[in-house]
Order: C-alpha cells, then structure tokens, then sequence
C-alpha cells in the first residue's frame, strides 16, 4: 500500500472545549485494524478538544496494526536496557540555499476567495518553506480535482488491501472494540480534503475551487512533499520496529504538517479564517448527512485516528520551541520511537529515553493472531474505558517502559497476554494498580507481578 498523506477537512475546535468527542461520521476503518480500505480520516485542527482536556500541548494509527508487525511466533529479542543520553545540541547540516528565506506572514494574509492556482502556488510554496526552514529544489505538482476524480486518485494511490479475519482480535479482547464490530468493513473517503503520495510525489486537493479551505489544505501537504524531499517519508515510515513507534513516527509526520497548517490558518485575516471555519462547517455537515447519523464510531478509532495530528502537532512545537527548526529536523534524523515521546517530548524524546525491547510472554493457548507492542497510548485507553475523554489523564502509564504482547484465538475465546516492563519498582506498583482496577472490572482479566519493574498483563474474552 502506497503511503498518502492526508490533511483535515472538518471544523476547527470551539472556544470552550466539549465534555468528549462530537459525534463522528459513519465508522471510518483504518489500515492499522487491518481492514480494507484506506480508511485514514482527514482530522480537523483540535477535534481533540475534549479529548485533550488539561494538555498544555494539546487514518491513520498504529497499534492496531495486529498482525502488521508481529504474527509471526518466531523467537523474540531479549529485554534490553533503555537508551538515555542528553538531548544533543549537535549543528544540523547546512541546507543549501539560493537566498534568504523571506518571512511568511504572521496576519493579515489574504490569498482571495478563489484565486488560479498558478497565482496562489507560488505564494503557499514561499510560506511552507519559511515555516519549516527549507526550500523546494524540485518541481512540485499540485492538483486540484472534482470529488469523483479525487477519489478515484486516492484509491489508485491507496491499493487495495485483503481482508483479515482476525482484524481487530486484539482491541476486542481489551475490551476497547465491541466484539462484533466489522475491522474489515471498508473505509470512508468523505472526509479526505487532499493527500501527497510520496511514491509519485504528487499533492491532490479535493477541491476545483481553491477557497481558504483549500489553501490550508494545500499548505499541510505542501509541508509533507518538503519533508519528503528532505528526509524520505516512506524510509522513515519503514523505520518503524513496531506498531507503537508506527504511530510515533505518523505523529512526527502528521504533526509537523498540522503545525504548518495551524501557522497559516493564525496568519489568515479575520474574514478568511471566519470563511475557513465556515468551509470546514459546512463539510461537516455534508459528511454526517451522508453517513445517515448512524451510532459513533468507537472511542479508541477516534483517538489513534486524531493523535497524530492534534498531540502531534503539540510534540512539534514543544521541539520548536526548544531548539527551532533544526530541532524538528532532527527528529525527522533520528525518529521518535515509542507514542509516550510524543505524549512527554520534554522528559522522553529530547532525552531520548527509548522504549525497552520486551520479550513476549508465553502465548496462550490457541493459535497466535497477533504479536506486537501495545505502548503507553493503548494502555491510557485501556485504563480510560470507563471515562474515554480522560485518556490523558491516566498518568500511570508515565511509568511504561516497554513492553511486548502475544494475542491468541481457540475457539471463540481470544486472549492478549502483554508482558510490560515499568521505569521502576515504584512505578511498577503504580501502573500495576490502575491496571488491576481495570482489571476487576472483567471478568478473564487479570495483572500480576512478574519481577521488580515487570508485570503481565491478561485479559480474555468469549
């Protein structure tokens, strides 16, 4: 399957944040639950809101890849110590540049209600570029298309991808999908305002018009063809070593973008964000009438569809704000490895304290379906079930160090065992506990102590 980029096409966040998620539009079905489909939702800037609550730092997941990473039952690696070294103040290489970057408005910018592209490319290229420190070298092709057209280049550039009968085995068995749900059901292209396709470093926007929406589309795909240009997104993508860091490396990516894009929307005059914000309601509005306002897809699909963008784009400005420009490209150098980097990049990626490589625990019974790494981001919605909204304030998974899980199927009954190492003993007990609270709740669930900074973690079901 080819990676696309892809940018939000849904309303900006209200002044006040909700209680919880607004309700989304029909069940959006991403590659990581292994369904077919491209599946990745165009989020919107702070759709998160009340998903974020308290943070400061306010398709497309990973962790439920199942299967995508680790089906295999070959031997595992030993448990490692982690990585902890001081965020290195090393130069970045010098970019070669004809001339001085100009300075992209910080307000009152005006590119009109429906310019010629030929007029507003120059004028979104010039603002990426001093957004994110770098020029383009290379030719970039832009197209806007019709809906029709638009979608039949996403799925040219998505391929197509076989269903799997054990899709979604290991989330249902935590408990965090409804145990009839369909992983395989196909995904929604409605909500897709455009994508750039690495493989032919092409950018489409889902628009003939290039209104205000479409200019802040084009300027968060612009941003992903400057990375690619830069630092190879498909590499980086590649680089992953399991679904944890999948999702880490999508919010590196993703962020980036919806930082660019956030930049362009803040710089916009009052009418043109006002027209924007009205642009996205509107669209909105079309996808939830479309979807015939059927029940809301689960929680967690919300969560791992919208991190990327929303917590992601905050991971970028804690790293601009630390050291620039030159920081974000050297995390793109040398990529975050685990969701909780993304969640705490002040205490776990500048100093680069990198997930442990856990072995995985002994399976049980049945024939192993799926073999993976859970990572501080699934575990928060595990511990959040009964108040989903409230996922970042499961601060026990701070303690998370790594961790390994094995999911097997005999019969109806399927079982995730997930051997997690902790931080420390005191963190151990930490997360030990809000997990067996979690635990008490279902029955076939339990959590018991393994060794001094380790736990397993069982939940069955069926």
């Amino acid at each position: 399957m080819t990676d696309t980029w892809q940018s939000g096409s849904i309303p900006p966040p209200p002044t006040t944040p909700p209680p919880g998620l607004a309700p989304a539009p029909a069940p959006t079905v991403n590659p990581f639950l292994g369904g077919a489909g491209p599946g990745r939702a165009a989020p919107s800037r702070g759709k998160l809101a009340g998903l974020v609550g308290v943070v400061a730092v306010a398709a497309a997941g990973a962790w439920f890849a199942f299967g995508h990473h680790g089906s295999s039952t070959t031997a595992t690696p030993p448990v490692v110590t982690p990585t902890v070294a001081p965020a290195t103040t090393a130069a970045v290489a010098a970019t070669p540049t004809v001339a001085p970057l100009a300075a992209a408005p910080t307000r009152d910018l005006d590119l009109g209600t429906a310019p010629k592209l030929s007029a507003v490319l120059p004028q979104l290229e010039l603002f990426v570029e001093e957004a994110r420190g770098h020029r383009f070298t290379k030719p970039l092709a832009v197209t806007p298309l019709s809906n029709k057209a638009f979608v039949a280049a996403l799925i040219k550039a998505d391929g197509v991808s076989k269903p799997n009968p054990d899709a979604g085995a290991s989330p249902k068995a935590l408990h965090l999908l409804p145990p009839d749900f369909d992983a395989n059901a196909p995904g929604s292209y409605d909500d897709i305002g455009g994508f750039y396709d690495p493989k032919t470093k092409h950018l489409y926007v889902r628009s003939i018009t290039l209104n205000p929406l479409a200019q802040s589309i084009i300027a968060h795909e612009m941003t992903h063809a400057l990375d690619d240009e830069y630092f190879d997104l498909t590499k980086i993508q590649r680089a992953g070593k399991n679904s944890d860091q999948d999702e880490a490396i999508r919010s590196l990516i993703e962020g980036d973008a919806r930082a660019v894009e956030n930049r362009f929307n803040a710089a916009l005059t009052t009418q043109r964000k006002a027209q924007e914000d009205a642009e996205r309601s509107a669209l909105l509005g079309a996808t939830e009438a479309q979807a015939g306002g059927g029940a809301p897809s689960p929680f967690v699909l919300e969560l791992f569809a919208l991190f990327p963008y929303e917590i992601g784009s905050g991971f970028i400005d804690q790293l601009v704000n630390d050291g620039g420009q030159a920081r974000v490209d050297q995390a793109f150098r040398q990529p975050p490895t685990s969701t909780l980097q993304i969640i705490d990049p002040g205490t776990r990626f500048l100093h680069r304290v990198d997930a442990r490589t856990v072995a995985a625990p002994a399976p049980a019974p049945g024939r192993v379906v799926d073999h993976d790494v859970a990572g501080a981001l699934a575990l928060s919605a595990v511990l959040a079930e009964a108040a989903p909204t409230k996922w970042l304030l499961q601060t026990s998974v701070e303690a998370w160090a790594g961790d390994s899980y094995i999911t097997t199927k005999q019969g109806s009954r399927t079982c995730v065992k997930d051997a997690i190492r902790t931080t420390s003993a005191a963190g151990r007990v930490r997360l030990g506990t809000a997990l067996t609270s979690w635990s008490h709740q279902h029955a076939g669930a339990s959590v018991t102590t393994t060794g001094t900074t380790s736990l397993l973690l069982v939940s069955c079901t069926g």
